[in-house]
């Protein structure tokens, strides 16, 4: 029923002359391979990193051999901010996603591609998420701007931050979205083209409900959820999760993130699937478990179709014969730090689960 894909968008830390920044020091360095250009732009990065700086410091050459033609370049100053959007409801992205909470690391994209059409800057790095079946309640941008930025930044925040509260109409409470600025610390950035690729996929990429059951009025077929994100090394990872009973629907939507991660030059990766499991109106075991409920407390029982990647999707992939019927306690806002278990709940389950095995006999 769901397919956990891994977005992989790889950066550098080139910059190009056209996009240079006010009160900055730029350096150039030519040599030959066996020089040291590339080592002495490195050192000189060390030490501005060292004494508080905002620095980038990095090699630009062709084939790898003795006395081929190297460049490198320095560049040293800027103003960091850190930018949160934070505080919202998140919970399970399946259980919870028809109703339509907001997605951080999206809202971050939203975010960061309104400010870029205001100010010149380069992200350092961008996180959000922990688990790829919940909804990110927090996400956080570190860029580098020119010095003299800082206010207009802080105004894009406020008003992105405006018109969410607006759009949400009171349905995310706590939502925040802030910026602070950095003092005294020094950092490496994104090039230009890696920034703009990760705000675009960000921006880009398919999130949430995508389609509703046909059969079943109100029921989630397909959809998907921006899990993780987070900065690496050499590169920024994003973990999406497809749901659908639908299997053809679910490979739909795979190819469309593959078409956005090319559009931005990244790659991807699937690293697991659970099988479709369609609604059966004709389960024997449901009724079998309908009666034995009614038995015991003498209501029917609530039946719901949830669009949650099961543990049944993956018995039906080996057995497709098999009737299953998936049940348990009451748990409430799953997959969030206000995830509480009805203790009550739990012994019904259990007398429910012995009376059903006596029932099937």
């Amino acid at each position: 029923m769901r397919i956990s894909r891994s977005v992989f968008l790889r950066g550098s830390f080139v910059e190009g002359d056209a996009d240079k920044m006010k009160n900055t020091v730029e350096i150039r360095w030519h040599g030959r391979g066996g020089q040291g250009a590339k080592t002495a732009a490195l050192l000189l990065a060390d030490v501005a990193f060292k004494t508080g700086k905002y620095v980038q410091g990095f090699p630009e050459y062709g084939p790898e051999r003795m006395g081929a033609p190297i460049t490198a370049y320095n560049r040293i100053s800027g103003d960091k901010i850190t930018i949160r959007v934070h505080g919202l409801l998140g919970g399970h992205s399946g259980m919870e996603i028809h109703k339509q909470r907001g997605n951080a690391s999206k809202m971050m994209g939203r975010l960061l591609y309104r400010l870029a059409k205001e100010v010149p800057f380069h992200l350092v790095c961008i996180n959000g998420g922990t688990k790829d079946n919940v909804i990110t309640p927090d996400a956080a941008a570190e860029i580098l701007v020119e010095p003299g930025k800082e206010q207009e930044v802080l105004a894009v925040v406020d008003e992105m931050k405006k018109i969410w509260t607006d759009e949400f109409m009171g349905e995310e409470p706590g939502l925040q979205a802030d910026a602070a600025v950095s003092q005294g610390a020094g950092c490496e950035a994104m090039d230009q083209d890696s920034t703009k690729h990760v705000i675009a996929y960000l921006l880009l990429c398919p999130n949430g409900c995508q389609e509703y059951s046909r059969k079943i009025e109100g029921v989630v077929e397909t959809s998907l959820n921006l899990g993780i994100l987070e900065t690496k090394e050499d590169c920024v990872r994003m973990i999406h999760q497809i749901r659908s009973s639908v299997e053809t629907r679910k490979y739909q939507l795979q190819e469309q993130l593959e078409q956005c991660v090319k559009a931005v030059g990244g790659e991807g990766t699937i690293t697991n699937e659970y099988p479709a499991w369609q609604y059966d109106p004709d389960s024997g075991l449901r009724q079998i478990m309908a009666d034995t409920y009614k038995e015991l407390y003498g209501k029917e029982p609530v039946i719901a179709v949830i669009h949650a990647g099961l543990e049944c999707g993956l018995f039906l992939g080996k057995r497709p014969d098999l009737d299953c019927v998936s049940f348990g306690p009451d748990v409430i806002d799953v997959h969030s730090v206000n995830e509480a278990l009805n203790l009550a709940s739990t012994q019904r389950v259990w007398e429910h689960l012995k009376a059903i095995l006596k029932n099937c006999r």
